[in-house]
């Protein structure tokens, strides 16, 4: 294995973790032979993400507001690609790759033309695998119904339809799966010629669940490589973000890609987050649910019929 990888950082008030990132991916990199450019896209940050990754060698980007996740990904792809670059790893600033994890996702890559991005295997601090809320299935009508409202609690309860239309099975052992959080996504400069790079309608979220629709769609298998742990503890960029903006923007997203994808879908899952929103408003009438529904509804035009 040999050539040149492009990996592309992200970074929102992630000072603390960037060093460790950074270093992890390096010799990741030199372990499976491959000269590593890593590009580190800063979108605003308050702390001291540009200056701890410009100490850390990284060609950075400082861009003067938050243009986003997706745009910044975007940002350091074209970098990338300026510098040479082969293959593309989207990376998250909060995870930490293991000396064989990058060898064994490249190799996955290259075993078959087929292929067209490779994920790894999530584990917490201890080691434990944590796949389950990342590998999952394509979102459809049903699996938002099912498992994005107040029935969520009853049907994780239910194996039959967790294995219908949540969980993308087993993931004790490399295969194919449906999608790859862009948390850790290896690919390459040839398929992100065919395929593009993420869509910037998408801030953050459902921009990786979009871009793995759009290559399944060009024939490309998204694959799981079981050999490749990698330690993300998730969401750090966002601890201190209110969980009333986390919600919005995550169904935000979510009505985007079906609007995109599967606007047919789409009516049925506005229909089912409006009655989730009302069952939870009428379950707990307090001003925190109505200044919810008020800015769901009123503020983020379109999201729900009014």
């Amino acid at each position: 294995m040999s050539g040149k990888i492009g990996v592309v950082i992200v970074s929102y008030n992630s000072a603390d973790e960037l060093a460790d990132c950074i270093k992890a991916v390096k010799s990741a990199a030199q372990n499976a032979s491959l000269e590593p450019a890593v590009v580190v896209v800063d979108n605003n940050s308050k702390d001291k993400s540009v200056k701890m990754a410009e100490k850390s060698g990284a060609l950075t980007i400082a861009n003067k507001t938050n243009l986003g996740f997706s745009a910044g990904v975007n940002q350091g792809i074209k970098t990338a690609f300026k510098n040479g670059c082969e293959f593309i790893l989207i990376l998250n600033p909060d995870l930490i790759m293991s000396a064989k994890s990058l060898p064994a996702m490249l190799s996955a890559l290259q075993s078959d033309p087929a292929i067209g991005a490779v994920g790894p295997s999530m584990v917490d601090k201890a080691g434990r695998p944590a796949n389950d809320n990342y590998y999952i299935k394509a979102p459809s009508w049903m699996s938002v119904s099912l498992f994005s409202t107040f029935l969520r609690p009853h049907a994780l309860k239910h194996p039959f339809l967790v294995n219908s239309f949540w969980s993308d099975g087993d993931m004790t052992s490399s295969r194919e799966v449906e999608q790859i959080p862009g948390a850790c996504l290896l690919t390459s400069r040839s398929v992100l010629d065919k395929v593009g790079v993420l869509d910037e309608d998408f801030a953050i979220w459902f921009e990786d669940v979009e871009w793995c629709y759009r290559a399944r769609k060009r024939g490309y298998k998204m694959w799981f490589c079981a050999d490749a742990p990698v330690e993300h503890e998730g969401g750090t960029s966002f601890e201190r973000w209110q969980s009333l903006d986390k919600a919005v923007t995550f169904y935000v997203s979510m009505k985007t890609f079906f609007n995109k994808h599967k606007p047919v879908s789409g009516i049925l899952v506005r229909l089912a987050l409006t009655v989730n929103s009302l069952a939870l408003f009428i379950k707990n009438r307090d001003k925190s649910n109505l200044v919810f529904l008020k800015k769901f509804w009123l503020q983020k035009r379109g999201i729900l019929p009014s």
